[in-house]
């Protein structure tokens, strides 16, 4: 099925409307584990796709430019404004735990909120590529692509933020084993 547009192109709107489908939550998801709230990621990520509807016959990689798009949308609307990350740790307990297990269910909940709030103190690049490459298995092409990075950029900041996570880590842990219980 295609439709016409003001311009007098056709263009396939099946095809957009099968991508906008596949699309939406993960990239709702991606933002939200980058630091948005879950409807700051939502209006990000919808105006990135409606945004790609005017460029939809001339994007060869509509996924990359969807996600630099809603990602570029986020930061420039909140993080800009902003250093207040909302990370909503609820939001990927989900995926991250399984509930039917009550014997581990708080003990999993509760490293996920702390490994969440860890990402979240990252740098905002270093964030994106960990978080892009750890928790959605990227590779580092498209990363680099999703993101305006070359793929040694991207590569770099992973390394960086691994080192960053786990000088986190050590120090949470140093200041647990301080504290009396």
């Amino acid at each position: 099925m295609t439709t016409g547009r003001p311009t007098g192109e056709v263009v396939d709107a099946a095809g957009f409307e099968a991508f906008f489908g596949k699309t939406l939550g993960p990239l709702i998801n991606y933002l939200v584990r980058q630091g948005a709230s879950v409807p700051d990621a939502q209006d990000a990520a919808q105006e990135a796709l409606a945004g790609l509807w005017g460029h939809w016959d001339k994007v060869k990689s509509p996924t990359a430019w969807s996600y630099t798009a809603a990602r570029r949308i986020w930061l420039k609307n909140t993080v800009a404004n902003s250093r207040n990350l909302n990370v909503e740790p609820a939001s990927v307990l989900d995926e991250v735990v399984d509930p039917s297990d009550p014997a581990t269910f708080v003990q999993e909940a509760q490293e996920a909120v702390e490994i969440v709030n860890l990402i979240s103190q990252l740098p905002d690049t270093q964030r994106a590529v960990f978080t892009l490459y750890l928790l959605y298995g990227g590779r580092h092409q498209e990363i680099a692509e999703q993101l305006g990075l070359t793929e040694a950029t991207t590569r770099s900041h992973l390394r960086h933020g691994r080192r960053r996570l786990a000088e986190l880590l050590a120090k949470r842990q140093a200041q647990e084993a301080d504290s009396p219980s």
